[in-house]
């Protein structure tokens, strides 16, 4: 018998969310191992790409689910197993969101902070060469 996966793409159409599934199709003989859920979280304005379809991935190992960068996706056995992050296998089904944006957070906060400190560190040697050595300062800028 063949193996039947929810079918849909958010970019295609309206009908592909986390509530919204699309339609459970026979997937094709080439691509009839499993199941596939994907969510594209973008930055910015835009909306999340929903993708379900149906899989011919072979490797065992790649049927779970993942998070690489603003990609989360799970592969699943089984019909219809794309419906959503649970049936999917996804232990959490918010906790992709909430590790997407922490690390983008992280990486905001960390380049800020040697920004600021380069810039005090810049200022106070300025300061100094300044009052200890103006003749020498304005002969190098000239």
């Amino acid at each position: 018998s063949a193996l039947s996966c929810y079918k849909c793409n958010s970019m295609s159409s309206k009908d592909c969310s986390t509530e919204e599934f699309g339609t459970l199709t026979e997937c094709p003989e080439d691509v009839n191992k499993g199941c596939e859920l994907t969510e594209v979280i973008s930055s910015g304005s835009y909306l999340p790409i929903f993708v379900r379809d149906c899989t011919g991935e072979t490797t065992e190992e790649a049927y779970e689910c993942v998070t690489i960068e603003s990609t989360h996706s799970c592969i699943c056995h089984g019909e219809g197993c794309n419906q959503s992050w649970e049936t999917a296998g996804e232990e959490t089904p918010s906790h992709p969101t909430d590790t997407t944006t922490i690390p983008a957070t992280t990486t905001t906060e960390i380049t800020t902070i040697p920004a600021t400190t380069a810039t005090k560190t810049t200022t106070i040697p300025t300061t100094t060469a300044t009052d200890v050595t103006a003749p020498n300062a304005a002969t190098k800028v000239v």
